[in-house]
Order: structure tokens, then sequence, then C-alpha cells
């Protein structure tokens, strides 16, 4: 599975009446980045490592587990999961209030990423709104400490201010549009703008 983007090229219009042609991938990645720079509200950029290897006790035997893609889309899910709960307590379960977030994964090795590079240890990329009530330094703080306390969050992390949020999206697909993790990306634009 090489690549599986159609061989379809679009001309775009380029500076001074001269055209240029893109790929449908680049199209692909040029609507979606519109769309998120249009429609979410990105403020930190998290870059969350995982332990690549977890050792388990069954039956008085020693498993080991290594990371795939579904053990971190479930540590990231988890961690949104409490994250989402702690920055907004019952209404997060009663109305279902969450934070605008991107998520995408980089490294490892999967069936769907193939293309990417699998040099590096699996880790994910999430860019995250900040909670207009809490204020950023206590909000860094608790995104470190909720990822901690997930079963495969690792203590090595950067989280830091977005300063150009195109540049960040950039960053988050730079290997493949098929890095970004829909089901587990959220926007608010409906309960902002009502």
């Amino acid at each position: 599975m090489e690549n599986y983007y159609p061989k379809k090229y679009y001309r775009i219009a380029k500076g001074n009446d001269a055209s240029c042609f893109i790929t449908h991938k680049e199209m692909c990645e040029y609507n979606w980045l519109r769309n998120v720079s249009k429609n979410y509200s990105l403020n930190f950029a998290c870059d969350l490592t995982l332990k690549q290897r977890k050792s388990v006790y069954v039956k008085g035997k020693v498993r080991h587990h290594n990371i795939d893609d579904s053990i971190a889309h479930q540590n990231v899910s988890e961690f949104l999961h409490r994250l989402n709960k702690k920055v907004y307590a019952t209404a997060y379960k009663r109305y279902g209030k969450k934070l605008d977030v991107i998520v995408s994964l980089e490294g490892g090795k999967d069936v769907v990423r193939a293309s990417a590079e699998t040099g590096k240890n699996l880790h994910a990329h999430i860019s995250i709104e900040q909670p207009k009530h809490i204020p950023p330094f206590e909000f860094v703080s608790l995104i470190r400490n909720v990822w901690w306390n997930t079963a495969w969050g690792n203590k090595r992390n950067t989280i830091k201010p977005i300063t150009y949020e195109v540049g960040r999206l950039q960053y988050v697909i730079k290997n493949t549009l098929d890095a970004w993790i829909p089901t587990l990306s959220n926007c608010n634009k409906v309960l902002r703008s009502s």
C-alpha cells in the first residue's frame, strides 16, 4: 500500500496569473488545513511520548507487551477523557462539553501509515484548546499530570503555546494526513457560535 491517493492533479493560481499544479494528496492536505484553521480553537502544542514496552504479571508469569497504534489510540482516548473530566467536571458528562483537540500519531509501524518514518518511537501530537477558566501554567501542569497517570504515558513531553497555527498543523501531518486521528479529534464550533 505505497500510495493510495489517485493520480490527479489540480491547477491552482499562483502569483501573477501564473499557474502551477498540485497533487490530489496536496489538495487534501490543503483542504484539511483550511478546515481546521477555520473551525478549531487550538492554543497548546503537546508532543507526548508513550512507553514503548510494558511488563505485566499474569498468573505468576511475566508477559511483555509492545505498544502499537491500537494501544496508543486507547491511551490518548483515556487521556482526553480524564482531561475533559478535570477541566469541565459535571458539564463534561452532563452536557458533553469538551476541549477542541487535534490528535495524530507518529512513529512506530502501522498498516495505514506504512509509508511513514518508522525509525522513531510511537508518540502523539496533540493540539489542544486552552480553557478560559484555567490559567496557562496550571493547564500545562494538569496536562502533564493527567498524561503521566495514563497506563502508557511517559514523562518526556513537550507542551508549549502554539505561536503559528498553520505551522503546527503542518507539523502534525508532516508524514501523511493518515497520521490524524479523526475519532479522537474534537471541534466545538457549533457550541461557540450559539
